[in-house]
């Protein structure tokens, strides 16, 4: 199997354990002497739990060289909107301040702004891929990852159609104002920008698919990959987790299924794992079915 790339992101269908396989892969890259981010935008938290140990929205040394971080929605959100803020008080006329804050406070309530804020914070920490020899971004179910890839192409849209609303002040206050705003808006969307670049370039960024051995995780699977592909998004495997060992039909079966996929069938583990110490033999069947160095 080809190198994987310095960015992964493992998403599936909520249930099918990509948390666990996320985890896993992170800790046999780390035992191989890379540094690693493992970044979860789980809502649920469910990394803490599967680590069994606190874990928050700063990264933490787990083991040597292995680090974890937990997007907290609610943090992001208050960042985002408090960042608008600022924006507003620098960019908004004196006399529409007030109004400008209330709006600001009602559209916080969205869940889309939920959505951009955790985007956002996404976008920022894959710009410090250089601090990384990795990062593996454990995501929330499919749809949820999807609706994120999606956001930069509409989130670029959005920026340019106000810039190209917006032309040249007539000088003074009111030109400097829109040239500060002008300024924050552009510095936006090159971020995006080299988001959307990241996750198409095979040879910086891969999704890596979990699905589990039935009807509905499969069908999810299917969707996800035609729309990656779509999206110039590099599928490099799909991971069937907790495969009944003596399946021998499950290859065939889901080759047919996946024509061209790399597919990588991932025994099941009773009990199922927890803790670093509980993911030693997983990771090691991950470095195995993904040829990594030893």
């Amino acid at each position: 199997m080809p190198p994987l790339p310095p960015i992964l992101f493992l998403g599936g269908k909520g249930g099918v354990g990509k948390t666990t396989l996320s985890a896993a892969l992170a800790l046999a890259l780390a035992e191989q002497g890379e540094k690693v981010l493992l970044l979860s935008t789980d809502p649920a938290h469910s990394l803490a739990d599967l680590l069994e140990q606190p874990l928050g929205d700063r990264p933490v040394e787990v083991r040597p060289g292995l680090f974890v971080r937990e997007l907290d929605p609610e943090v992001a959100r208050r960042q985002y909107l408090e960042q608008v803020q600022e924006n507003i008080q620098q960019f908004t006329q004196p006399e529409f301040l007030q109004e400008a804050e209330r709006q600001i406070e009602l559209a916080g309530q969205h869940p889309g702004v939920m959505e951009s804020a955790l985007f956002e914070a996404l976008c920022r920490t894959l710009d410090e891929i250089d601090a990384w020899d990795r990062i593996i971004v454990d995501t929330a179910p499919t749809g949820h990852t999807l609706h994120l890839l999606t956001l930069p192409a509409s989130m670029r849209a959005w920026t340019e159609a106000l810039l190209s609303r917006h032309g040249q002040g007539q000088g003074g206050p009111e030109q400097a104002r829109w040239d500060r705003a002008r300024t924050v808006l552009e510095q936006r969307r090159a971020l995006f920008e080299r988001s959307r670049e990241r996750l198409q370039a095979p040879a910086t960024t891969a999704f890596l698919l979990v699905a589990n051995d039935d009807r509905l995780s499969v069908l999810e699977a299917e969707r996800a990959r035609q729309t990656l592909e779509q999206a110039d998004v590099a599928i490099p495997c799909l991971f069937i987790n907790r495969a009944e060992a003596g399946t021998d039909d499950l290859h065939q079966r889901l080759q047919a299924r996946f024509p061209g996929q790399r597919l990588h069938p991932i025994e099941a583990s009773k009990p199922p794992p927890l803790g670093l110490n509980g993911l030693q033999a997983l990771s090691r069947q991950l470095a195995g079915v993904l040829c990594l160095k030893e």
